[in-house]
């Protein structure tokens, strides 16, 4: 079988061994509702407030929530703020997109231009991404608003800003096999714990691997993004990297002539698994976040590279992609476009 390389951890995560361990020792002890009144629960609980204190230790907010998911994260930080006005740059997620009240457009670079939105007031929120789920782009502050920041990409891959009062992620972007979604904030917001136990403990213990080497494998991972995107552009013809100002671990391009779907399958068969924002990958719509930047949303790739990949691999990864697109321009008849 051909080896397999995963450059999008959005795509799941392989369980390593110590993660299988954490688990298993957690899950037999701290299975109970840690809510429950019982000494089953009060276990859990301890489990669960061992985790929290290593959370504050690690990132320096007060209060720390676990909840399911990303998702889950970002809705109850909303709801706990009570916000009348929730503004979003344009390049969001579909589900957050759906609670903004103003959608405030982005530069072809992807940066919000919040100066198109109304000055902030106390009812208005502002959700910010730390690194776009497609193309890494970060959004900046904005003065004198209540933010709050989606680092669901970037958790333990990038230092969290140290002006911001609310961070919503969730683990996987640290490495974490299994979803678990967190509100970090500066205040107690009263919003209850839901995940599980054991899957806290597993995320969290992923997080405490990998956070104080994030600058070192950030910096190589940087140079050996750098290094592919000037491969990828001096092999393949008519190919587009989108974005500025980008998270390291995170990229998209697209690659005009051919569609997403039979791109990525022609990859997948070379043992690479990648990811895509483009409309036969997904609901049958093009990417959003491409179309808000005014980008070319067909062909469209997106890597978001998984804690512990040896930055490397993208060296045959740009070998195979050229392979690919050449074999495929020339097999649609638009070799010569």
């Amino acid at each position: 079988m051909t080896e397999r390389h995963l450059l999008d951890f959005r795509a799941g995560a392989p369980w390593s061994e110590r993660a299988l361990e954490v688990h298993r020792r957690a899950a037999a002890v701290a299975w109970a509702d840690a809510a429950h009144p019982s000494s089953e629960g009060r276990r859990a609980a301890t489990w669960l407030d061992a985790a929290r204190a290593t959370m504050r230790d690690l990132t320096g907010f007060p209060f720390v929530t676990f909840l399911p998911n990303r998702r889950a994260a970002v809705t109850a930080a909303l709801d706990a703020l009570d916000a009348h006005r929730v503004c979003v740059p344009a390049t969001h997620r579909q589900d957050v997109l759906a609670r903004a009240d103003v959608v405030v457009p982005v530069t072809p670079d992807g940066a919000a231009r919040w100066d198109e939105a109304a000055p902030p007031d106390a009812g208005s929120v502002f959700l910010l991404q730390h690194g776009n789920e497609e193309t890494g782009v970060g959004d900046s502050p904005v003065p004198g608003a209540r933010c709050i920041l989606d680092a669901s990409q970037t958790l333990g891959r990038l230092p969290l800003p140290d002006d911001i009062d609310i961070v919503c992620a969730d683990l996987r972007a640290a490495g974490s096999p299994v979803d678990v979604g967190v509100v970090l904030a500066r205040r107690d917001l009263g919003i209850d714990d839901l995940a599980q136990v054991p899957a806290v403990v597993v995320g969290v213990d992923a997080l405490t691997a990998v956070w104080g080497t994030m600058d070192a494998a950030g910096a190589r991972t940087e140079e050996a993004m750098a290094d592919f995107e000037a491969t990828v552009r001096g092999r393949v013809p008519d190919v587009q990297f989108h974005g500025a100002h980008r998270a390291a671990h995170l990229r998209s391009l697209s690659v005009l002539h051919l569609d997403a779907e039979t791109l990525m399958r022609a990859l997948d068969a070379r043992g690479w698994v990648v990811g895509s924002g483009s409309a036969c990958v997904r609901d049958g719509q093009p990417s959003h976040v491409l179309a808000a930047m005014g980008r070319i949303t067909h062909g469209n790739l997106r890597l978001a590279l998984p804690v512990g990949l040896d930055p490397t691999v993208l060296t045959d990864f740009a070998d195979d992609l050229a392979a690919a697109v050449t074999r495929l321009r020339v097999e649609a008849g638009v070799d010569d476009l």
